[in-house]
């Protein structure tokens, strides 16, 4: 799991808040000796803190969650940022291990009550990015852009813990929170302001994260050709950085995208692609998203036996890995093709789970479609009653999404109009340039 967080979320590590560095076992050992021969309880404690680093570093999380335990432990109370840099620590391992991200949480909150108020640009700068990372991928959105926000000020305002890189990674992060929360003009900001550091860096995987989430953005908005062109862009960045994960994500989406505008044959081919190389990359997390999207893709070529297929391999993984995170729309997708297959009850089954992980989730977004579908699933059984409850929530929810995003909306057609205004200047230009005598008349692109 340590892994995918770092990929996908852009973690940046959160660094030493003293100068204990990840020496060899054998040295961190015997400092550990000399501290508790000297009845040195901070020394001790951190002692056992860089030997929790140790085998953190070599990924082996249970060992070292039992020494960053121990060094809470024992701990003297007046030491609020060695606190919290440990509370941290054990947040992530527990996160990393399996535990349910409601016991980490609050470890984080802690955390983060405590380190906040050392003021310390040097410290806060890298925590907040990895608080902000980690609440993001556990479906904090809000308060994920919140605090990625707070790092954001504090990396602009003290460019001595800052750095390009750092701020790549903070807007595409502040870009995946964003999509999620709904707001695609700031969207479009932090993408105008990751596009300018990059500028100045040739971190290409966190330039690949961030075209990546940019064309997202216009997914949302309905632009199919910038949509492509981003994703395509981020498919090349990911390569040239040799980051498998990367690519396979976005050639899990290439897949989707083309599938989704006509062109099936090289939706599938994208969608196999990103496939083999997750196995291949022994990725399986990223081999059952891109299942999903085969499955998605067999579904809207009507070919219900086949979707059913790739769904099943897709879930199975969940099955018998046990893996904490859920693919959203997973089991939507199931409850879709059993319907299309006349398994009604098994389809109304399987539209509730969806419906709870919406519920989990907190987004009203996500409640949508189980709501819809078992209401037509109801009506189709004959179930009127309980086909008008379903509807009644889903029209209940609907109302509350246009209430609270109206104004956003009248803003997405602004962008829209200013999306609309670029191109047709591109198209313009391009015009000139082939009316230019010469050949290198520059243009934008």
């Amino acid at each position: 799991m340590k892994k995918l967080l770092l990929v996908l979320f852009g973690l940046i590590p959160f660094p030493a808040l003293s100068q204990q560095t990840d020496q060899n076992l054998d040295s961190l050992q015997q400092l550990l000796a000399q501290k508790q021969a000297a009845n040195d309880r901070l020394g001790e404690a951190q002692a056992l803190y860089g030997i929790g680093n140790h085998y953190y570093n070599k990924q082996e999380d249970k060992t070292a969650l039992d020494f960053v335990q121990k060094a809470l432990k024992i701990l003297p109370e007046g030491n609020p940022a060695l606190e919290g840099k440990f509370l941290f620590r054990k947040g992530l391992l527990l996160n990393f291990i399996g535990e349910d991200i409601a016991q980490c949480l609050p470890l984080f909150d802690s955390a983060y009550s405590l380190l906040k108020p050392t003021n310390d640009p040097a410290i806060l700068a890298p925590f907040f990015q990895s608080y902000a990372s980690i609440l993001i991928q556990n479906l904090q959105y809000q308060k994920g852009l919140d605090i990625a926000l707070e790092a954001e000020r504090i990396c602009l305002a003290h460019p001595e813990v800052s750095s390009p890189d750092r701020l790549l990674n903070l807007y595409a992060i502040m870009l995946s929170a964003g999509l999620q929360t709904g707001d695609l003009q700031a969207c479009l900001e932090f993408a105008r302001k990751g596009i300018e550091v990059g500028k100045k860096s040739t971190n290409y995987e966190l330039l690949a994260d961030l075209h990546y989430n940019n064309a997202l953005v216009f997914y949302n908005l309905g632009y199919a050709k910038e949509t492509e062109e981003g994703y395509l862009k981020a498919l090349e960045l990911n390569k040239k950085a040799g980051v498998s994960a990367g690519v396979i994500r976005v050639a899990t989406a290439l897949g989707q995208h083309y599938s989704s505008h006509g062109q099936p044959v090289l939706g599938l081919r994208y969608i196999r692609e990103a496939r083999k190389a997750a196995v291949e990359s022994k990725d399986f997390y990223l081999a059952a998203i891109s299942d999903l999207m085969e499955s998605e893709h067999w579904y809207a070529q009507k070919d219900y036996p086949q979707a059913l297929v790739a769904i099943d391999a897709c879930l199975r993984y969940f099955e018998d890995q046990k893996d904490p995170r859920f693919i959203q729309g997973s089991y939507q997708q199931k409850a879709l093709v059993l319907k299309e297959l006349g398994q009604l009850d098994a389809a109304v089954e399987w539209a509730q789970k969806e419906l709870e992980q919406a519920r989990q989730a907190n987004s009203l977004n996500f409640l949508l479609p189980p709501y819809q579908l078992l209401a037509e699933i109801e009506k189709s059984r004959g179930n009127y009653k309980e086909a008008l409850a379903y509807q009644e929530q889903y029209g209940l929810y609907k109302d509350s999404i246009y209430h609270k995003d109206l104004k956003g909306k009248l803003a997405e057609e602004r962008i829209k109009q200013n999306i609309e205004s670029a191109n047709e200047a591109r198209e313009k230009a391009a015009l000139l340039h082939e009316s230019c005598s010469k050949p290198d008349f520059p243009y934008p692109v």
